[in-house]
């Protein structure tokens, strides 16, 4: 009997790594703060990463937001799009985590940094993202003519940019870094 003991032991950690895994995939299906610090250690683990990832995009906290902001750099699809979720969800300083989002490539960063600055319209943050993107690719010398809006010229963005509401302006160049 202790020889079978002593064999079995060497597949202690193992046994325990998965039920581990299994653990935070039974959690992530309805997480609690509490769980977080259970899932936060699993982030980088590949095989416990998307159930710990549910869990700390759900319920985390604005510390997480910089691991979130990594996951979704180096992922995509499903991960990418709850990560970025969390970030939304978590982010206590809105603007700087929107600098940050935008400085990054990918459409769905720059989407879900001009979703953080709740007092852009809809219109506005699209022709923000229209101009920032077209501003972009001017200055690292592309010539993509797919970022920027069919039809759109600066002075039509301009325009339109004028005629809303001063804070929304405001809250706009604050964002894509043209004042303060």
């Amino acid at each position: 009997m202790e020889r079978h003991l002593k064999e079995l032991a060497k597949y202690d950690e193992f046994i325990h790594e998965c039920s581990l895994r299994a653990t935070l995939t039974a959690l992530a299906k309805e997480p609690a703060t509490a769980d977080v610090v259970i899932a936060r250690p699993f982030l980088k683990d590949d095989l416990a990463h998307a159930a710990a990832l549910r869990i700390v995009s759900s319920k985390g906290t604005a510390l997480d937001v910089n691991d979130l902001i990594e996951i979704a750099r180096t992922n995509y699809g499903a991960e990418r799009k709850v990560a970025l979720e969390g970030v939304q969800r978590l982010a206590a300083d809105r603007l700087d985590t929107a600098k940050t989002l935008l400085a990054l490539e990918g459409w769905e960063m720059h989407r879900a940094a001009l979703s953080l600055v709740p007092s852009l319209s809809d219109q506005t943050r699209s022709l923000s993202y229209r101009n920032f993107s077209r501003t972009k690719a001017q200055t690292s010398g592309s010539s993509r003519s797919g970022s920027f809006a069919p039809g759109a010229t600066t002075s039509n963005w301009w325009t339109s940019f004028a005629s809303t509401p001063i804070s929304e302006r405001t809250s706009t160049m604050l964002l894509l870094g043209l004042i303060g």
